[in-house]
């Protein structure tokens, strides 16, 4: 188990309190993430449901009780821990759909708005999914929280909440790890999964850089790869076909090539 996680998975194994004080410290980004899931995945299966049962039960105390635990937090570390819990929440597993509906109607803070979506994808269920991105637009607060976000989380910045995106920054680590995705359409790949989970917000966040940065800015070969991205799936409502229709035909109709 790799040294910078060892003691992560062991609070989570072990109590609430030493889970609470390593999740406060940890800003969640690609390097850190990949690595506590690979070691949560070694896990047997006891343990993994063990560690998932700790994280759900912190998360309604950050949100639906109450604990000494967390109301001693400060406001900055509360809402480090929320991110954490919800994060791995997600990827650990398929989430409680029913808490994360009821958080969701709780939480005012846009960057844990998506979070919670983020994780809520994998479920299938569509509820927050859609509400979530019916509030973005190009130029807003979700567009450019979305934007500032997946630049972080891809180049690995400490803290992804305070970087802002200044339009001009390389955005290639996210824009491949989305075209990674869109390109898997092959139902027997292992991945295949997630990729139809995180189809819809992969093509919105796509459309995001592309209306900020260029419609020439990525290549003839990513165009090829959004064009044959499949979006009809039977775990797909009318609408949400409907929606990923949209963004790929915008994202095509103004292909440069």
């Amino acid at each position: 188990m790799n040294n910078d996680t060892r003691n992560l998975i062991e609070a989570m194994l072990t109590n609430d309190s030493n889970t609470v004080n390593l999740l406060i410290k940890k800003s969640e980004n690609n390097e850190i993430t990949d690595k506590v899931r690979e070691d949560f995945i070694a896990l047997s299966l006891e343990e993994q449901q063990e560690i998932y049962n700790r994280l759900e039960s912190i998360l309604k105390m950050c949100y639906l009780a109450s604990s000494k635990e967390i109301d001693d937090l400060s406001k900055e570390e509360l809402f480090s821990l929320k991110e954490s819990l919800i994060y791995y929440l997600g990827r650990f597993s398929i989430p409680n759909i029913d808490l994360l509906k009821k958080i969701y109607a709780i939480e005012k803070n846009i960057n844990l708005l998506f979070n919670i979506t983020c994780s809520s994808l994998i479920t299938f269920d569509e509820e927050i999914e859609l509400d979530f991105i019916s509030r973005i637009e190009p130029g807003n607060d979700y567009d450019l929280l979305i934007r500032s976000w997946t630049l972080a989380f891809y180049t690995n910045i400490k803290n992804p909440y305070e970087y802002i995106d200044n339009g001009i920054d390389d955005w290639s680590n996210a824009k491949n790890a989305r075209l990674k995705r869109l390109a898997i359409n092959d139902e027997n790949n292992p991945k295949f999964i997630k990729t139809k989970a995180f189809r819809l917000m992969d093509l919105v966040v796509i459309n995001l850089f592309l209306e900020n940065r260029g419609y020439n800015t990525i290549t003839k070969e990513d165009y090829k790869i959004i064009d044959d991205t499949k979006i009809n799936f039977k775990e797909y409502s009318k609408n949400k076909v409907k929606k990923l229709t949209y963004f790929k035909e915008k994202i095509m109709s103004n292909n440069p090539y």
